[in-house]
């Protein structure tokens, strides 16, 4: 079927009586990205369930029409936080100079969620016109405003970036300290670097694994010590850094984690490191923890080894499969030889 074919026979379903025949062809006009679509689309941005608005705004983001702005620019202040994050994003997709106008003026809407939606699609956009704006928005009384700033300055950046997101390490809100480590992932200076570290110890958790997953994009192998030392304070995060940093010195500590963690997340995310790291040593260190006392450590070990697939582990799994007490743990002896098998 031709394209546009295609599309006006999903333009037709948006009038259908059920809001989720309504949802599913905005999800398909934007799948098939025909600008034949926008007006319809733009009109069902005023669908009075929130998941067709929602889906609406999304399809011309995808199709990224200009014609579409001042309907999405009029979506950003719906009440539904999901239409209005789909029509910033739509509108950061789009890019135009005078979308960018139209958002930099919005800053000074005295609704704080239009703000924070605005400022949010001014760092999609990228246009460092709208620097100094978003720096001024650094001391805005709303939470949520300094935080989408924050991140909005971080992905435009300039020489001064880091300085000002550097202002922002003492603020009181978690949440806007956690968009400041973010976003000094893209920061190379030592000054960053330390800050991050420093960051492994905030006091709230969700910082300190906003501050690990950034210095784990950042393979810096100064961060591997701090990283190894938090990994009893921010668990899978630091795991994942250091699997991605890719140090031999994170061998030991990994396996340790791994056999003693309690969370199932952070097992998991010490195996995936362990898989990263791609080290000759991981190997010994995992057959040396099928002895272990708990099941889930022997289960966690061998499922790793299974997906590392090194031949050495087969003669130790192969006992396993028919003399572990644990059925669960003699399952995943199977499985990992049978991975190991495949070419």
């Amino acid at each position: 079927m031709p394209k546009d074919s295609l599309a006006e026979n999903w333009i037709a379903r948006l009038s259908k009586s059920e809001w989720v025949d309504r949802m599913r062809a905005a999800t398909m006009l934007a799948k098939i990205a025909d600008p034949v679509a926008v007006d319809p689309l733009i009109a069902a941005l005023g669908d009075e369930h929130s998941a067709v608005r929602t889906e609406a705004a999304g399809a011309l983001g995808r199709i990224a029409d200009p014609r579409a702005a001042a309907a999405l620019l009029e979506a950003l202040k719906d009440g539904d936080d999901r239409v209005g994050q789909a029509a910033g994003q739509a509108l950061g997709r789009i890019g135009t100079d005078s979308v960018t106008d139209a958002l930099i003026a919005n800053l000074d809407d005295g609704d704080p969620v239009l703000r924070s939606r605005c400022a949010a699609a001014l760092g999609d956009i990228g246009d460092a016109r709208a620097l100094p704006r978003l720096i001024e928005m650094l001391r805005d009384t709303d939470r949520l405003v300094r935080a989408s700033a924050t991140s909005a300055i971080g992905r435009i950046r300039d020489a001064d970036t880091d300085r000002h997101l550097l202002s922002m390490l003492q603020d009181e809100d978690p949440q806007v300290r956690g968009a400041t480590a973010f976003a000094l992932r893209d920061s190379r200076s030592d000054e960053t670097l330390d800050v991050l570290i420093a960051m492994l110890r905030d006091q709230d958790y969700s910082v300190r694994r906003i501050a690990a997953a950034s210095l784990g994009i950042r393979r810096d192998n100064r961060a591997v010590q701090p990283l190894i030392d938090a990994l009893d304070l921010v668990g899978a995060e630091a795991a994942g850094a250091l699997g991605e940093i890719g140090d031999d010195r994170a061998v030991e500590p990994l396996v340790a984690m791994l056999r003693q963690a309690e969370e199932s997340d952070d097992a998991d995310g010490a195996a995936a490191a362990l898989i990263a790291l791609k080290s000759a040593r991981v190997v010994p260190l995992l057959l040396d923890a099928l002895t272990d006392d708990r099941p889930s450590a022997r289960g966690m070990a061998i499922w790793t080894l299974g997906e590392i697939g090194d031949e050495r582990a087969v003669d130790a799994l192969v006992p396993l499969t028919l003399t572990d007490p644990h059925e669960e743990v003699r399952r995943e002896a199977e499985e990992a030889l049978r991975k190991i098998a495949e070419p």
